[in-house]
């Protein structure tokens, strides 16, 4: 909890949330929310997502899946999208240009994937 007593840096946010060229705005946006969490309650966010395993019940998902990976996470990497191809192998995969908050960095790209996504999976009529 200690980590979490202080606001991140800009430097930090720009390094593994955002980027270089992320306005102003939404670093302080960023800044701002993760300030407004508790130290313990952000401890043990962190700690919670390390320790999940949700395998079996991603094993039971039987609609289409789509995986948005941001080319620099410096925070997730290819771990997320390994852990999901391994239990939902049919899963789409898209990699989009930008960091670990994605769709606060890239969202008309990240909403132009989501929106092809659905238009390609929309059952017949």
């Amino acid at each position: 909890p200690a980590v979490f007593k202080y606001e991140p840096p800009s430097a930090f946010v720009r390094r593994y949330l955002a980027d270089a060229a992320s306005p102003t705005a939404l670093v302080g946006s960023i800044q701002a929310s993760v300030s407004g969490v508790s130290p313990a309650v952000m401890s043990n966010r962190v700690q919670l997502v390390r320790r999940s395993n949700v395998d079996a019940e991603l094993e039971r998902v039987r609609v289409p899946i789509l995986y948005l990976q941001a080319s620099r996470d410096r925070i997730v990497g290819d771990r997320g999208w390994n852990q999901i191809q391994a239990v939902q192998p049919t899963a789409l995969h898209v990699e989009l240009e930008g960091p670990h908050l994605l769709l606060q960095c890239a969202p008309q790209e990240a909403s132009a994937a989501i929106l092809d996504f659905v238009i390609r999976n929309e059952p017949p009529r």
